[in-house]
């Protein structure tokens, strides 16, 4: 892990101690991003080759029948049984999951099939259907339609939209490469917006080129380097992604802000022009605070020119009520909105100090 992740990372550190204001900080974003990461050249494929071949294999795999895909509400499944009507023949019948993760079958009727994978279901109607009406019952289960695992991938993707997971454990890279892949304008950053806690990959995996940036109540964003996510990929399983995402993949532009914390909607901010953006529109861009947040209790991570973080403390109450001068945003900055009482910071503040990271307090 870089030493530039590692200081970006202990700065970050503060967003756990960070929560309970009113202020109302509300907006509308204007978008999702994240400065590129340029690496030196070598003499292997360059990441959007390996990403490229990624995207190809994936293409190749999407119709393979998997095994462990978990039925759920929505899904399109395809069932033939034979001498169901006609002793001689196989009769084929759609059916689609319903909001309760059961279908209905002549002769047995409803069949509960949520969270059971192909194979399962297999089984489960070979067993219902031989309890007294077929002898030896001959099943096969087909997904026609994936409908019920979904995540967003956004951004510079190459086709951009709603994805449905085809399999458990999908990774990242193939979320992508469902999304044909990166476009032209695509930078060398993939973030991942995570709604709920838990599922693979939200502890254990975040290392080489995976930090958790920012954690709130019941989510988290992950910011991932697209070199070292190919790098993960080939040694380990890989980031694997969960219903619910959303994958953003910034275009490469060097003006962004990063506004984490208790926030609607944490994530990074591109800077239009020369346009001026102060702390209190920066939370604006996050759609506002979370009821939990404590506006005053907010910090403002800056990276300075030697490379060390500086961290200035910001009462985003007193400057929208204009007792204090404006912060302007700086692209690179990153505003955290907290929570807690500031008395609790300490704590984190002198460990990030000993890490390489600069205390400044508000004149």
């Amino acid at each position: 892990m870089s030493k530039a992740l590692l200081r970006r990372m202990s700065g970050l550190l503060l967003s756990l101690a960070l929560g309970c204001s009113h202020q109302d900080f509300s907006g509308v974003p204007v978008g999702f991003g994240r400065s590129p990461v340029r690496h030196p050249g070598g003499g292997g494929p360059s990441p959007r080759e390996r990403l490229n071949r990624v995207v190809a294999q994936w293409g190749a795999l999407a119709d393979l029948r998997s095994e462990d895909y978990r039925v759920g509400p929505g899904d399109l499944l395809e069932i033939s049984v034979f001498a169901l009507e006609n002793p001689e023949e196989t009769t084929v019948l759609e059916r689609r999951v319903d909001g309760d993760g059961n279908l209905s079958l002549p002769w047995i009727g409803e069949i509960h099939v949520e969270g059971k994978t192909q194979p399962e279901i297999e089984s489960e109607i070979a067993r219902a259907y031989g309890e007294g009406y077929l002898l030896n019952p001959q099943v096969a289960v087909n997904i026609k339609e994936y409908r019920s695992h979904a995540v967003v991938v956004t951004g510079a993707a190459a086709r951009p939209g709603v994805y449905f997971l085809r399999k458990e454990g999908t990774t990242l890279l193939e979320a992508i490469a469902m999304a044909g892949g990166l476009d032209a304008a695509a930078g060398n950053r993939v973030i991942v917006l995570r709604s709920r806690p838990g599922g693979a990959d939200s502890g254990s995996r975040l290392r080489d080129g995976l930090s958790d940036r920012a954690q709130r109540p019941g989510g988290k964003t992950l910011v991932v380097s697209l070199a070292e996510l190919l790098q993960a990929e080939g040694a380990a399983p890989g980031i694997t992604v969960q219903p619910g995402d959303v994958v953003v993949i910034p275009p490469k532009e060097d003006r962004y802000v990063y506004v984490l914390g208790y926030v609607q909607r944490p994530g990074a901010y591109a800077l239009s022009g020369e346009e001026k953006v102060d702390a209190v529109r920066g939370v604006a861009l996050a759609g506002g605070l979370l009821p939990t947040a404590r506006a005053q209790n907010s910090f403002l991570v800056r990276v300075r020119e030697d490379g060390r973080q500086q961290v200035i403390p910001v009462d985003l109450v007193r400057m929208a009520r204009g007792k204090v001068p404006p912060v302007y945003l700086q692209p690179g900055d990153t505003l955290v909105v907290g929570s807690g009482m500031l008395a609790r910071l300490s704590e984190f503040i002198r460990p990030s100090i000993a890490a390489g990271v600069s205390y400044s307090p508000m004149p």
